[in-house]
């Protein structure tokens, strides 16, 4: 389920298949009224609409810009990714919170990243939290499941080399050459990486007054915008 203006605006334009429409009938802004009427008129599907009470059961969380929309999935495994000569990855290994998945999405859409490898993944990124979080940009981002040893080959077959976050990495991520293909890899905030990666070469954000970690969704952002930095 999608819930959101801006949500299911990301899906139709990026051709998943809308099955279900819901619209609220009272309390939705001129703005958001206009765009709820667009995208109906995109949707070839049954549309219903709802009072507030019975639609705000099927909305999430406490946002309601009268939308919901169900949706059919679309998977991509790693074949199924199309990239440029250059490309920038980013590797989320290990991740359980949708919300922090779908602000990693937000970012990574921001600052260029072409695809997102998802391994081992303790969350779904069609998840209405990681979803919301995301504003949609799950939607847009290719990004495809696997798991640690796959992810590694992809990368070594299409000449993308691999960068770990670490608390004990080997150099200031501003250090870091990202101009040729490159692959950014995450892991969680209590684990950190899997072992498997550990062979990598690693970087590290220099932090103050005894911290050691950041959420994942800033190291994400921190090392998009420099990777986006240097090829700008």
């Amino acid at each position: 389920m999608i819930d959101g203006v801006r949500e299911v605006r990301r899906a139709v334009e990026n051709g998943f298949e809308i099955t279900e429409l819901y619209l609220c009938q009272t309390g939705i802004t001129t703005g958001n009224r206009d765009a709820l009427l667009d995208i109906a008129a995109r949707v070839d599907t049954a549309t219903f609409l709802l009072p507030s009470a019975i639609f705000s059961k099927i909305s999430f969380g406490n946002r309601n810009e009268g939308v919901v929309a169900v949706a059919a999935e679309r998977r991509r495994d790693l074949s199924d990714l199309q990239l440029p000569s250059n490309p920038f990855l980013m590797v989320l290994d290990g991740i359980e919170k949708p919300g922090n998945v779908g602000a990693v999405f937000r970012s990574a859409t921001a600052a260029g990243v072409d695809a997102i490898l998802l391994t081992n993944s303790l969350c779904e990124p069609f998840n209405p939290n990681s979803v919301r979080a995301s504003l949609g940009t799950v939607f847009e981002l290719p990004f495809a499941s696997c798991n640690v040893t796959q992810a590694m080959d992809f990368c070594e077959r299409i000449g993308v080399s691999t960068v770990v976050t670490r608390v004990d990495g080997d150099q200031l991520y501003t250090d870091c050459n990202y101009q040729d293909p490159i692959a950014i890899v995450l892991g969680s905030e209590a684990a950190g990486v899997q072992d498997t990666w550990k062979t990598c070469r690693s970087v590290i954000i220099p932090m103050k007054k005894g911290m050691d970690s950041l959420n994942i969704s800033a190291t994400a952002a921190v090392l998009a915008f420099e990777v986006a930095r240097q090829r700008a």
